[in-house]
């Protein structure tokens, strides 16, 4: 009965563990993302965790919200025209930045982008979510500069640095479909974070 009891324990544990870990699909997406991201920054890693997989399912509900215009303009907000009765809707990048709460964070960098599927190989989304990734212009929020201080003599000097992206990138992801029958259209959102660093370039 007791070993019995053990084996129950450790499949229930098992299972708990995978439950926990993000899907294949994104791991084999981070690997492929890495090795392209390595073309222009050899140390650089790629994780697909638990903590992105959270930004990407807030991301991806954010955007379906009925206040929300999917797929249209990337404007701050959607004006409605003048349309008595309609109210402005908010764009996508409004959406996920309030959701995501990317005005506070100034810590990390935060790319964010979602695509149709269709015909869409693990290769294929490495591609865009490479695309994407490889300049810090592209991530939806602002990151702080970096003060340095050193010490010289009894002496100190502080520098203002500009930040840039570190090594270690972590990504996840979010499936989720719009329209009904043959209307029906599955999509991606993708979240990749990575923490801040100081660059040598001074601000």
């Amino acid at each position: 009965m007791k070993k019995l009891l053990a084996v129950v324990l450790t499949g229930v544990m098992a299972m708990s563990v995978l439950t926990g870990c993000a899907d294949i699909k994104t791991r084999q997406i981070a690997d492929q993302l890495e090795g392209m991201l390595k073309s222009v920054n050899t140390k650089a890693t790629v994780s697909a965790t638990n903590d992105a997989e959270d930004l990407a399912k807030k991301a991806a509900k954010a955007v379906q919200k009925d206040d929300v215009d999917f797929g249209g303009s990337d404007s701050v907000v959607v004006v409605s025209g003048g349309d008595e009765g309609k109210a402005d809707k908010k764009t996508e990048k409004a959406a996920i930045t309030e959701a995501l709460k990317l005005s506070e964070t100034k810590d990390k960098y935060v790319w964010v982008l979602r695509f149709d599927t269709k015909n869409l190989k693990n290769a294929d989304q490495a591609k865009k979510i490479f695309d994407k990734v490889k300049s810090i212009d592209n991530a939806l929020n602002a990151v702080d500069n970096f003060e340095v201080t050193t010490k010289k003599d009894d002496k100190e000097e502080t520098k203002t640095y500009k930040a840039m992206a570190g090594d270690k990138y972590e990504i996840g992801t979010e499936t989720f479909s719009k329209g009904e029958g043959k209307d029906k259209t599955n999509y991606v959102m993708v979240v990749v974070t990575c923490k801040a660093v100081a660059s040598t370039e001074e601000a």
